[in-house]
């Protein structure tokens, strides 16, 4: 089982944090390639952040209505592999 970081990504080149609105997923549910994890509301825009890889997640590291950098660890999703 491998562990893959979640990162806050960057909407737009000025961004530099984002808030967590609400989780589409909860620990311990499986996820796919694309699925909606949370959702991150900027000063311009809110916005999904998807799954990149398939697993379960593992842990929720930012809570709901937390401010979080740019490039901040907010999940970490489990692999099989």
């Amino acid at each position: 089982m491998t562990e893959v970081q979640v990162l806050l990504p960057k909407a737009d080149p000025s961004m530099t944090e984002g808030k967590v609105m609400e989780w589409s997923k909860k620990e311990g549910e499986r996820v796919e390639v694309g699925d909606a994890l949370v959702m991150i509301e900027t000063e311009k825009v809110e916005y999904p952040v998807e799954a990149a890889v398939a697993g379960v997640l593992k842990k929720v590291l930012a809570q709901p209505g937390e401010t979080v950098a740019v490039a901040q660890v907010i999940a970490v999703i489990e692999t099989e592999g």
